[in-house]
């Protein structure tokens, strides 16, 4: 009876094979239907002013991004349609813009809630790794000329000599990491949230010419910045130029610009924190706060205020 049952399961086996009309079998897992017409509609209906309130970058801009990394978040997909390249990049920036949960964008969107954390996480990287060195490193300046420009640049702009940039700390909310009370206790800060910190040195022109993130939001601002390569470049006298303005018998280097947090340094200028300042350390501050307000511009910008 045995062998007998083995060979109709052969035979079975041989007669399906031999069929040409092969059977149509259904996906074991459920899926949700995909919405592919969410940014084609999008990007025929709405108006250049919605468009950039709804991602806040225009048309122009949008298309710039695309046209740097499309190479690097193009997907070629056998089994399925794959997500445009123009869809993963308004998916990314509506979540930079918005801040809303995956979970809402993967509903106006009709893709997976894990989907969207992976296209936003690919998309950025694509972002840093194509626009980092033309939008920011392009603009650190490396030879005396350009840090004569920047110098001449922001005496003409702020009135304050000798300074060619600025530098600042901005907290940027995170939820809690896990690690129990010692995260909670190194990314809480004084706002009362949790937070990674963004130091960066903005221009004359509002434009970052440096920047490093996510450092702990418990950190200090003059802590962080003493951390960083570039002041141990500068504090190694390896990176500024032996040029300046020379005042008296004091020859004044290029000038960074800072709040109190930071420290005091030859080439690193804060405010004056005397309880009873004289009326010369009085406008001094006022003028090296003036100048140094192009970093809460910057930060500004960067958050949408």
């Amino acid at each position: 009876r045995r062998q007998l049952l083995l060979r109709v399961a052969c035979l079975t086996v041989l007669l399906l094979a031999n069929n040409n009309g092969a059977a149509v079998l259904s996906r074991s897992c459920c899926r949700f239907q995909r919405n592919v017409g969410w940014f084609t509609n999008l990007w025929s209906t709405y108006s250049e002013k919605r468009f950039k309130e709804t991602f806040r970058v225009s048309r122009s801009t949008f298309l710039f991004i695309l046209g740097r990394i499309r190479h690097l978040i193009e997907k070629d997909t056998i089994t399925e349609e794959p997500i445009s390249p123009e869809c993963r990049l308004a998916i990314c920036l509506y979540r930079l813009a918005r801040g809303d949960y995956y979970f809402t964008i993967a509903e106006m969107a009709g893709i997976g809630e894990r989907t969207v954390g992976y296209i936003v996480n690919e998309v950025t990287s694509a972002i840093v790794e194509c626009l980092w060195e033309d939008s920011v490193t392009k603009h650190m300046p490396k030879s005396e000329d350009k840090f004569k420009s920047k110098i001449l640049d922001m005496e003409e702009a702020w009135q304050f000599p000798c300074c060619w940039s600025a530098v600042n700390g901005c907290h940027i909310p995170i939820k809690c990491p896990p690690g129990g009370l010692e995260s909670c206790k190194e990314y809480h800060n004084f706002k009362k949230i949790f937070s990674v910190v963004l130091m960066g040195m903005v221009d004359s022109k509002y434009r970052f010419v440096w920047a490093s993130c996510g450092y702990l939001g418990n950190s200090h601002d003059s802590v962080i910045f003493q951390s960083t390569d570039l002041w141990n470049h500068i504090k190694n006298q390896d990176y500024l130029p032996k040029i300046g303005k020379k005042v008296g018998s004091l020859l004044v280097p290029p000038l960074i610009l800072g709040d109190a947090a930071f420290p005091l340094q030859p080439w690193l200028m804060k405010p004056c924190t005397n309880a009873n300042p004289t009326p010369q350390q009085r406008y001094y501050n006022y003028r090296l706060s003036r100048a140094r307000m192009v970093t809460e511009g910057a930060f500004g910008q960067l958050k949408g205020r």
